[in-house]
């Protein structure tokens, strides 16, 4: 019994074989050059997910709505800040505000080996829970003074274990623990006492933010009253300090990741139409006598389509299976690029790869379109 795929395209379908398997070689190559772009395309939107998810996440687990910075120094990680310790004292006394955390950290760099290495140093310890790392891998949970936890990324980059030491502001510091989730992409954090980062990360009398828990539904006109009171500091929504530190990324990260992904998108466009227009030429009589026997224009385009979206099917799962090698590789070796793929990511590629292999079809269908069928039959 002949397949439904039969019954509705079976000469179709086989004609588009044929031509494709007529040339084993350049059927590899086309199905190649959508592979290199479909994976070019994943890998591109992968890391580009990635890092804002990262850039993300440390803010989000903290779990305060309201965090509160020098004015202008709105993206956290990239800008210094610094305010009065004393400011703590407006910011309880504002209606809606139920805990106000002094928190020290800032840009920073490790002395590794005579190497300066950045990182972002934030103070914690038992009795200053707020703000520490996300999850422990290893080690101490709490850094107490002379001792240092540092991420997992930031440790594997750098070859440091527990029990190594690192130079933290001109001092030794002993490593006590590797903690995850607390990689940003161009740094990661490191955690270490409190009274050290009150000591040696601001001034004297100076914190870097404030982090403002709030009554639920308050966040809103808590930040808008610590804005009215004109008390030298800025406070921002932890979503704003979100988007704020996405920013800079986006900004530099973004245009470079569209640019390279129309570069794909129009190598695999090309390395397509020109295999399809190339098997379309050697095959010109047979489309010609095909035309002079009476076939319907749309039988022959019908043929070109199956032929390109033949391709770009392989090529779209050859190249979606390089994806997972690659970003297995990429963060076995470098652990700062984090992928992140969903199905959307990969229903959007395939779109564009069918919508690559319909507009490949273009030039060979041209090529049809001015085959002469009262000349095919001419002898050679």
């Amino acid at each position: 019994m002949a397949s439904p795929l039969a019954f509705f395209f079976p000469k179709r379908i086989s004609l588009a074989r044929k031509n494709l398997l007529q040339d084993k070689v350049r059927l590899l190559i086309s199905v190649g050059g959508v592979a290199f772009s479909t994976t070019l395309i994943l890998l591109l939107i992968g890391l580009y997910q990635g890092v804002n998810h990262l850039l993300a996440l440390y803010v989000e687990k903290v779990g305060v709505e309201v965090w509160v910075a020098q004015p202008g120094a709105s993206d956290f990680t990239g800008t210094a800040s610094f305010l009065p310790a004393s400011a703590e004292t407006d910011l309880l006394s504002i209606p809606g505000v139920s805990k106000v955390t002094p928190f020290y950290g800032r840009r920073s760099s490790f002395d590794i080996g005579g190497k300066a290495v950045a990182t972002f140093l934030v103070g914690f310890d038992e009795n200053h829970t707020v703000a520490g790392p996300i999850n422990m891998v290893s080690g101490k949970r709490f850094p107490a003074e002379g001792e240092i936890i540092v991420d997992e990324v930031f440790a594997k980059i750098n070859h440091i274990y527990v029990g190594d030491t690192v130079g933290v502001l001109g001092e030794p510091h002993k490593v006590v623990g590797i903690s995850s989730g607390g990689n940003v992409f161009l740094l990661q954090y490191s955690f270490f006492s409190y009274g050290e980062a009150a000591k040696t990360l601001v001034p004297e009398g100076m914190v870097n933010f404030f982090l403002v828990n709030t009554e639920a539904g308050k966040a809103q006109s808590v930040m808008d009253t610590i804005n009215e009171k004109h008390i030298g500091a800025e406070a921002l929504l932890a979503t704003t300090v979100i988007k704020n530190n996405k920013e800079l990324v986006e900004k530099s990260f973004l245009p470079i990741i569209f640019v390279l992904t129309i570069i794909g998108f129009c190598i695999g466009s090309a390395v397509v139409a020109i295999t399809i227009y190339s098997a379309t030429i050697e095959r010109a009589r047979e489309f010609g006598i095909i035309k002079a026997l009476g076939a319907p224009g749309m039988f022959l385009y019908s043929t070109v389509f199956q032929q390109s979206l033949i391709s770009g099917a392989l090529g779209y799962f050859l190249g979606v299976g390089l994806v997972y090698l690659i970003s297995w590789a990429v963060e076995l070796y470098i652990p700062q690029f984090v992928m992140d793929i969903s199905w959307v990511e990969m229903t959007g590629t395939a779109l564009a790869v069918g919508f690559m292999c319909v507009l490949a079809s273009y030039l060979p269908i041209s090529r049809i379109n001015r085959i002469d069928p009262a000349v095919v039959f001419k002898a050679n």
